[in-house]
């Protein structure tokens, strides 16, 4: 028996926003980190602001950032 053949092989790569944030979260999250307000983005997905607000609420914790520069960091690093 090889033990070769047993064995799993694994890539590591750094978890980023696509692995945390829903489809949805990551649409709002793209226009809020390229500057749009929330009423703005709310009219552009059609959606309500209050939905806009709650859905960066929640990937600011997933991501586990607290202000808008690391926010838009995080968006950024998925170019």
């Amino acid at each position: 028996m090889e033990l070769d053949q047993q064995l799993v092989h694994l890539t590591v790569r750094r978890c980023n926003a696509l692995d945390v944030l829903t489809s949805c979260e990551l649409a709002v999250a793209r226009l809020f980190a390229q500057g749009l307000k929330y009423k703005d983005i709310a009219k552009s997905l059609g959606i309500s602001y209050h939905t806009v607000r709650n859905q960066i609420k929640a990937s600011y914790l997933k991501l586990g950032v607290s202000n808008k520069t690391s926010f838009a960091t995080c968006m950024n690093d998925l170019s």
